[in-house]
């Protein structure tokens, strides 16, 4: 099973703009989740952004294909899916890269590991579920952290990351962090 990993990072966030490029601790928030995905089990690794300096950081990867979205794929109310879509068209038409499964890795998550990926992977393998999410332990919701789903949910007739067998992958607190606000980021900042 060949999987992606698709890292969404748009430029401009409504309750913390330029959060994907902010320093927590050294690094800007991206970063954390690319050297994750890179040092995990993922066969690929692919940005998808409209923002130039995820694409300066981006580039410090030679194994990192870079996504630019269009402007109508980065407004507040731009379902997931459709900027799934753009990146898996754009990868099949410019590398003939087609996945059989497809893991949406926002850098909102920064204390998300490539154990975590990893984990998540041999999880959709042992169990052959359809998706498999980050939950937090303890938690009923699923986080933003990680979305792992088998690609021919989204090209089915009604489009989707959940599968019939859906499967969650419990989390630390401090791996669910999920940065959207300046409170979360201060907050984060103290985890490191």
């Amino acid at each position: 099973m060949k999987i992606l990993g698709l890292i969404t990072a748009r430029k401009n966030s409504k309750r913390l703009p330029g959060k994907n490029i902010m320093l927590l601790g050294e690094f800007p928030l991206v970063k954390y989740t690319i050297d994750a995905a890179v040092h995990s089990n993922l066969d690929d690794v692919a940005v998808s952004t409209d923002d130039l300096d995820v694409c300066n950081i981006a580039n410090d990867y030679s194994n990192v294909f870079q996504i630019m979205r269009y402007s109508y794929l980065c407004e507040d109310r731009t379902p997931h899916l459709y900027v799934v879509y753009h990146a898996l068209e754009y990868l099949k038409h410019y590398t003939k890269i087609e996945p059989d499964a497809i893991m949406i890795l926002q850098p909102t998550s920064p204390f998300r590991t490539e154990e975590h990926i990893n984990q998540a992977i041999e999880l959709m393998q042992k169990t052959q579920c359809d998706t498999v999410v980050g939950i937090e332990d303890g938690k009923d919701k699923y986080h933003g952290a990680m979305y792992l789903f088998k690609t021919s949910l989204l090209l089915s007739k009604t489009p989707t990351i959940y599968g019939k067998h859906v499967v969650p992958l419990i989390m630390s607190h401090r791996a669910s962090v999920n940065i959207d606000t300046l409170e979360d980021f201060n907050e984060a900042k103290k985890l490191l």
